[in-house]
């Protein structure tokens, strides 16, 4: 199942079930953006969810092209897995793009404003300071959580997702790892029956 990164809208896990339908692992995410949340609102958006069970595991995806479902039962999944990635890379490279751009414009306000060199200094060291804070928002808002599960034939099934700062939903590394324990004693209590 082919999937992108989704931020959340619904995160719910625990070793007793948490909702009426016996499920264990509830996560819904959409696509991100504001365009993507305002369809959503519409109930048109492009969503990914995650049900677990204590007999099957299932995957959903829809979006304005139509819908998938994949049910897998507990006793065909081998394993559970999880992992981030960290954008620190990306956000390097957005902090020295935006100092090269200031670079290239605060000088040039000489042309047009009477400044001394005192001021200009002070005017590129906070135009410094914003873009270290653009690089250190894009980072914390680009983490990615991948968590996943594989079957006994060997198929693959991912979800990446990020933060939400919309719906106001987050994770960390801890909750993705739970996850794959919840999973992992499902499987484990289904093999054993």
């Amino acid at each position: 199942m082919a999937l992108g990164t989704y931020v959340l809208k619904q995160w719910k896990v625990d070793v007793n079930p948490v909702d009426d339908e016996d499920h264990f692992v509830v996560i819904h995410g959409r696509q991100s953006g504001i365009i993507a949340w305002l369809l959503n609102l519409m109930d048109i958006a492009a969503t990914t969810s995650l049900l677990v069970s204590s007999s099957r595991l299932e995957f959903r995806q829809s979006s304005l092209a139509g819908e998938e479902h994949v049910l897998v039962p507990l006793e065909k999944l081998s394993s559970s897995s999880w992992g981030y990635k960290k954008p620190w890379g990306k956000a390097i490279i957005i902090f020295f793009l935006c100092l090269g751009l200031l670079n290239a414009i605060i000088p040039n306000i000489r042309m047009f404003v009477r400044i001394s060199e005192g001021t200009l200094i002070l005017i590129m060291l906070l135009g410094a300071l914003v873009c270290g804070v653009i690089a250190i928002i894009y980072y914390f808002l680009n983490r990615v959580y991948i968590w996943g599960v594989v079957e006994i034939s060997g198929q693959r099934y991912q979800i990446p997702f990020k933060r939400s700062v919309i719906e106001g939903q987050d994770i960390n590394q801890e909750s993705a790892a739970y996850v794959s324990h919840v999973i992992q004693a499902l499987i484990e209590a289904k093999s054993e029956r």
